[in-house]
């Protein structure tokens, strides 16, 4: 029904469905209808004209719904999907104006909360959950690559290499391996220098999940890098060895 509603009436299904996202944890009934409530919402992003007709504030608006109702989410696999939809309609309706500024502040503050949230669950144990997370970081840094964002997006996702826990330092190295393998040709030479000397360093963790991340990391640099710029990357390399 939502794709065939005209743009004006949107926003009434956001207010209709937007209370259900926060239903309880333990309750099946309110479960249920917080994973109709993402499925509508994932609905409306896709609208045709969402994309051609939303104001910037009207996106934007959306990632705060989503946001307020994180902490009560059960319905993993819907969430992600609806995250999924809100990159797609950012990458479409901000992308093409992120050279005005007030749309690139707009845009950054998104991604400032979604990428670490899209982090958390590249490791997650569902399948579905897992792949969606994928997709989202792929829009995500699509989007900010083509953008000129390119240290904002490395900067983001790198973040998590300063985490607390084994699990955000390997679900970091697992997303700066694919921005890297994806995006290396639109890289700025010194911004993928500096990223593959961070991360190289992590070959001398001690903690096995931190080194097979930091290791595939190392396949896709010896993929990427052309035969004379792995000469000076060689003597963190062979760390691996020791």
């Amino acid at each position: 029904l939502i794709p065939h509603l005209t743009v004006e009436n949107l926003e009434l299904v956001i207010r209709v469905f937007a209370p259900a996202l926060k239903g309880g944890i333990e309750d099946k009934t309110m479960a249920s209808a917080q994973k109709a409530g993402y499925r509508a919402i994932t609905a409306v992003m896709q609208h045709e004209a969402a994309a051609s007709q939303w104001k910037v504030q009207d996106v934007t608006s959306l990632w705060s719904t989503l946001k307020d109702a994180r902490q009560t989410c059960t319905a993993l696999k819907a969430r992600l999907l609806c995250l999924q939809a809100l990159l797609s309609l950012l990458e479409s309706s901000l992308g093409p104006r992120c050279t005005e500024p007030n749309v690139k502040q707009e845009y950054l503050q998104c991604l400032t909360t979604i990428i670490p949230e899209v982090l958390f669950h590249l490791r997650d144990q569902s399948t579905a959950v897992r792949d969606a997370a994928r997709e989202s970081l792929h829009l995500a840094a699509t989007t900010a690559i083509h953008q000129d964002l390119q240290s904002e997006i490395v900067t983001l996702v790198s973040a998590g290499l300063a985490g607390l826990s084994r699990q955000a330092k390997a679900a970091a190295l697992d997303a700066l391996s694919r921005l890297l393998y994806e995006h290396h040709g639109k890289m700025a030479w010194e911004l993928r220098k500096r990223l593959i000397n961070v991360v190289l360093l992590l070959l001398e963790d001690r903690d096995a999940q931190v080194w097979r991340g930091a290791l595939k990391f190392t396949k896709v640099v010896v993929f990427v890098v052309p035969k004379e710029g792995l000469l000076d990357l060689l003597p963190k390399i062979m760390k691996l060895f020791e």
